[in-house]
């Protein structure tokens, strides 16, 4: 991801710069922010900017990221390019 050290904490809220919101529902949250990337794959640029929406559960077998928190799914949507 373009943006790096998502965190979950006990409070639900947003993360970082405003640019992330959180939102816990018990054992599991709700991720939701924007990405940009620059990139290749398979020798086409895929440089863009998207909504990713993360979603995770309290890990309880430590194999998870950060503050005991596993991914269990994403999703990205481009977003439309802002016209001048």
């Amino acid at each position: 991801m373009g943006r790096t050290g998502w965190s979950l904490s006990d409070d639900a809220g947003h993360a970082g710069d405003g640019e992330v919101e959180v939102r816990r529902h018990g054992e599991s949250a709700v991720a939701i922010g924007v990405q940009s990337q620059q990139s290749v794959v398979d020798g086409r640029d895929a440089d863009g900017r998207f909504r990713a929406t993360q979603f995770l559960v309290k890990d309880r077998d430590g194999g998870g990221i950060g503050d005991g928190w596993r991914l269990v799914g994403i999703h990205l949507s481009a977003l439309a390019e802002q016209l001048p």
